[in-house]
């Protein structure tokens, strides 16, 4: 959005501080995801749909691949016998695009308000404050099944979804994420460089 014109660069001095601060290991994520939140809901106001939209497909076409290998064969081998559904903090539709491009099924991501064909700032809705209210609509809504199913969730936010699954699996955890796999014994997944580590029952595999 910034290279596009849409949201000033001087906007960004506070967000990029924030990054620096976690790349550092001085500050922690997620106040970096909260301070991109920000930031957006301030700048958003006024652009209309179909420069975000313009926008957010530049942004695909060269984002779209960069994601881990684990999580990228798990889409693989799950697409085959799996409803696939993604929801998340991001905007609805940046959410639809990205899960579009791996081949969800369903998406939920947070929705906000259109006057004119532009946007307010205003939020309408949001699924990630309770994930695990969200899926579980959309498992009554679509018929599914709760039967193997199976979630992979990074931060505090997703604890309640890992809740009602059968596998849950905390991947690449934040620490509070992290605290309740291991109280919970979730399979706790890091990926680095180009090795995947299972942690599960306090064993390293």
């Amino acid at each position: 959005m910034v290279r596009r014109g849409l949201i000033p660069r001087n906007s960004i001095e506070k967000l990029d501080k924030a990054y620096w601060n976690w790349v550092k290991r001085e500050g922690c994520y997620d106040d970096y995801l909260a301070e991109v939140v920000d930031n957006f809901h301030t700048y958003m106001k006024g652009i209309t749909e179909q420069e975000m939209r313009d926008g957010v497909k530049k942004v695909i076409q060269a984002q779209s691949k960069i994601v881990y290998r684990y999580t990228r064969a798990l889409i693989k081998s799950l697409s085959k016998t799996h409803t696939l559904i993604a929801i998340s903090g991001s905007p609805a539709f940046i959410a639809e695009e990205f899960a579009s491009f791996w081949g969800f099924d369903l998406v939920l991501g947070t929705k906000y308000e259109v006057k004119d064909k532009k946007y307010t700032g205003e939020v309408l809705d949001t699924p990630v404050d309770n994930k695990k209210k969200a899926l579980s609509e959309l498992i009554k809504k679509h018929g599914l099944k709760v039967k193997d199913s199976i979630a992979v969730g990074d931060t505090e936010s997703d604890i309640g979804m890992l809740e009602l699954v059968e596998k849950p699996i905390a991947f690449n955890p934040t620490s509070k994420l992290y605290s309740e796999a291991k109280k919970n014994n979730w399979l706790v997944v890091v990926e680095r460089k180009d090795q995947v580590y299972e942690i599960k029952n306090n064993e390293v595999n």
